[in-house]
């Protein structure tokens, strides 16, 4: 009897699939996990608290280490972890070893902020004259600054003072961090240029020796996003601050 390649690619298909099914069932379900996450980042506690509230429903503890950008994926990356709270989609590319939980968990505005009020790019090639502050490992931030003149640092805390010492012409951020950080010195946003330019859906990632847990948090996930558990603990977490896109003028 002749097989038809199609066939053939989808018998294999499903062996695959029930092979990684059985695989999952097989693994015993760990009592607690540790990811990794930014520093300094106030956008990983919308992560951090959608992740516990979901694998909670699983049994599994959450524990959280908090790195600068490029540590924290290189450790997620290696297995020294189980993998990142969030990322933006693609990453995979330069971390192959993190694999993507498919359902988005947040999301990021990225604005970018200088000492001139009237300061309004359009476009991120408006910001080519400048010299521009961003925070190294954060994938959102040197993807959106490419090409563009950049002064890196290691974390959150570090960027603004660059701006204010005048090291830097702009930074580039996510807004809730610049908001938490005007909040916490009192400054006002008024008192910067800020302009949001982009964002971004946010994935959670395990390191492929977890990635047995995805079809177990995948569906816990899907059904959070859907009735709108995620939207809630997004805004229970940000209570403290204002409405991170009515806090900045258009």
């Amino acid at each position: 009897m002749t097989v038809r390649p199609h066939r053939l690619i989808a018998s294999l298909t499903s062996v695959l699939l029930l092979a990684t099914a059985g695989m999952a069932l097989a693994q015993p379900r760990p009592q607690k996990i540790t990811l990794a996450a930014v520093a300094e980042a106030r956008d990983v506690d919308v992560g951090v608290n959608v992740l516990r509230a979901a694998y909670g429903r699983l049994g599994i503890e959450i524990e959280v280490q908090r790195h600068a950008g490029e540590i924290a994926l290189q450790k997620s990356n290696a297995g020294e972890v189980a993998g990142e709270v969030h990322r933006i989609d693609g990453i995979r590319e330069r971390y192959p070893n993190l694999v993507q939980v498919p359902v988005p968990i947040s999301y990021l505005d990225i604005a970018v902020f200088s000492k001139k009020p009237d300061f309004r790019p359009s476009a991120w090639r408006d910001l080519a004259p400048l010299r521009v502050g961003i925070v190294r490992g954060v994938v959102a931030l040197e993807g959106a600054t490419r090409g563009l003149k950049t002064r890196q640092v290691d974390t959150y805390a570090e960027l603004f003072p660059l701006l204010l010492r005048g090291e830097v012409d702009a930074v580039a951020a996510p807004v809730v961090v610049a908001l938490d950080w005007l909040r916490r010195s009192q400054a006002s946003p008024e008192s910067l240029g800020a302009t949001v330019l982009d964002s971004y859906l946010l994935y959670h990632y395990l390191h492929k020796s977890h990635a047995f847990l995805i079809p177990q948090v995948e569906p816990i996930l899907r059904q959070m996003l859907r009735d709108g558990t995620i939207a809630r603990i997004r805004a229970e977490t940000y209570a403290d601050l204002a409405a991170p896109r009515q806090a900045l003028r258009p």
